[in-house]
């Protein structure tokens, strides 16, 4: 064979210079079989890329380097380039003719430190974090360094941290991260792995730690989360109730969560929604949260009343909040149960003016107006204790109404 003339011209192109552009094809052929989307970007000018992978959030580049210098300055110009001209996530994939080892080696981690340590950029060390967390066994001098340098950039970290695909040890790692924004979004990143919401194993007791302790800011797949598992939705909720009680951060914070608490809910007996009911305080309180839970039970609601009534003026004003709202069936039945428990037909008659009420989008006259069936049927109430609440409530919507419509035919006679 050694004198087969066509074996001579394979050796001797496999040891002459490297065709830069056929080589950027080839790696873009091979690589579209772990990036479907990805489109070849050929010439002089390709804004730092040699090819873009589309996603959701953004296109992130392929980048071929052929330097015979090696990968790093060639590696560091185009990633210039990149963050300089492009918004995308923070994300790359890199491709060279040169062995860089299989998983870390000298060379490769030289590589890879350097741009740890890069002053120029933070996004050269967000992408090299991003390399070394995909390595299947990357030194602990290099994940340690890679861990330091990685930051959080809002949803695009949790899919950048997906598609690195980190193994399990590198994994713990990222959920044991003194920075719980960094926790989080290696969990959520877990979940949101192919094949999707399939935790493994080794890590689930780090991944439900880092669960619990996500907000809101993860809404879009924390809803998913939660909903696929009953007690952790349980322990998730009653952690962000604790927290406004023992957290300044937090105190009366508890709206900022109103969308999940009302999915959780939903997944929820009614003995557990009881347990998160009853830890609540006023710095946790929040009207459309209490109503999630509540979700309109008259017997989960007397259990409130018996819970907060007999402590005093303020246990008296979280006992009977959720009657400040619309004056409908859900309100009947709350304010028997609440004169079941004690509380005189006068104080109910404090509770009719929906401090909770929906956004009025005519005329102001037409609110009241409104009210004034609901308060006449309330007035004649089988119960007699809601009477005196429905006759006040009439009152009270018919002075407003006929105010309202003083207004408002004075201003049309103004023109306004």
């Amino acid at each position: 064979m050694t004198r087969d003339p066509l074996y001579q011209q394979i050796l001797q192109a496999l040891c002459g210079d490297l065709n830069g552009e056929l080589f950027e094809a080839c790696a873009a052929d091979l690589l579209r079989v772990p990036y479907p989307s990805l489109a070849p970007m050929t010439g002089g000018d390709d804004g730092g890329y040699d090819g873009a992978i589309g996603t959701s959030a953004g296109s992130f580049p392929l980048l071929c380097t052929t330097d015979k210098r090696g990968p790093v300055a060639n590696l560091r110009k185009n990633l210039a380039t990149y963050v300089a001209r492009r918004t995308g996530p923070k994300f790359a994939v890199v491709a060279t003719p040169r062995p860089l080892s299989n998983g870390s080696g000298p060379l490769l981690d030289e590589l890879l430190s350097a741009l740890l340590r890069s002053a120029e950029n933070k996004d050269y060390r967000q992408l090299t974090s991003l390399a070394v967390f995909s390595m299947r066994e990357p030194n602990d001098v290099l994940l340690d360094a890679a861990l330091d340098a990685f930051e959080t950039y809002g949803h695009s970290t949790t899919f950048a941290l997906a598609h690195a695909a980190p193994p399990i040890q590198t994994s713990l790692r990222l959920m044991r991260h003194s920075k719980v924004e960094i926790r989080v979004h290696a969990a959520l990143a877990e979940w949101s792995r192919e094949p999707k919401a399939n935790v493994r194993n080794e890590l689930f007791d780090e991944w439900r730690s880092a669960v619990l302790v996500a907000r809101d800011e993860y809404e879009y797949l924390l809803d998913e989360i939660l909903s696929s598992d009953e007690t952790l939705a349980f322990d998730w909720a009653l952690r962000k109730i604790e927290e406004t009680s023992t957290s300044e951060e937090y105190r009366f914070g508890l709206w900022k969560l109103n969308g999940l608490f009302a999915k959780v809910s939903d997944r929820l007996d009614v003995e557990r929604r009881w347990q998160l009911l009853e830890r609540i305080t006023l710095s946790s309180y929040y009207d459309e949260t209490i109503a999630a839970l509540l979700r309109g039970d008259a017997e989960l609601f007397r259990r409130w009343v018996r819970l907060h009534l007999p402590q005093g003026e303020a246990g008296e004003y979280l006992a009977l909040r959720p009657l400040d709202r619309e004056i409908d069936e859900t309100w009947e039945r709350f304010a028997i149960a609440a004169a079941d428990e004690g509380v005189s037909p006068d104080v109910l008659a404090e509770h009719i003016h929906e401090q909770g009420g929906r956004v009025v989008t005519g005329p102001y006259s037409s609110r009241y107006l409104e009210l004034i069936p609901k308060f006449e049927r309330l007035a004649a109430h089988s119960d007699e204790r809601l009477r005196p609440a429905g006759r006040r409530g009439l009152e009270w919507a018919r002075a407003n109404a006929d105010r309202e419509l003083r207004t408002e035919r004075a201003e049309a006679v103004r023109g306004r």
